[in-house]
C-alpha cells in the first residue's frame, strides 16, 4: 500500500514539474545558441566569427564548445577562438571572407556579433 501511494505521488510530483524544467531547459538552449542566432538574423554568409565570449548565464558554455566547424572548414560560417595576437593568421588565411566577433557581458544572456574592419 506505502509502496503504491509513494509510486502515485512521485509520478504526480514529476507530471507537475515537467513544465517547470522544460522552460527552463528551454531558456538554457535559447542562451547557449545566441552566437548562432545572431549570425542568422545578421544573415552572416563567407564569414568568420572569432567567438571572444562564452554563452549563457543559466549553465554557461566555454568558447571552445562553441567552435562547430567541417574538417575541410568549407561551410559559410566558420567560428572560430578570439585570440588576441594570433586572429592576424586567420585573416590572411581567409582573406575573401567577412570578419565578425561575438561578445557577451558576463552578466547578460545576449551578446553582441560586430563585423570586423580590417586595416
Amino acid at each position: 500500500k506505502w509502496a503504491v501511494a509513494l509510486f502515485v505521488a512521485g509520478l504526480l510530483m514529476a507530471i507537475v514539474k515537467i513544465p517547470f524544467i522544460s522552460a527552463r531547459e528551454h531558456s538554457i538552449i535559447a542562451e547557449r545558441n545566441d552566437v548562432y542566432r545572431l549570425a542568422e538574423v545578421q544573415g552572416l554568409q563567407h564569414a568568420v566569427v572569432f567567438i571572444a565570449s562564452p554563452v549563457s548565464t543559466t549553465r554557461p558554455m566555454p568558447v571552445g564548445d562553441l567552435l562547430r566547424n567541417d574538417f575541410g572548414n568549407e561551410q559559410q560560417i566558420i567560428y572560430v577562438r578570439d585570440i588576441p595576437g594570433k586572429n592576424h593568421e586567420l585573416l590572411r588565411s581567409y582573406p575573401d571572407r567577412k570578419f565578425y566577433r561575438y561578445t557577451r557581458e558576463v552578466s547578460a544572456t545576449e551578446g553582441k556579433l560586430v563585423h570586423l574592419t580590417l586595416r
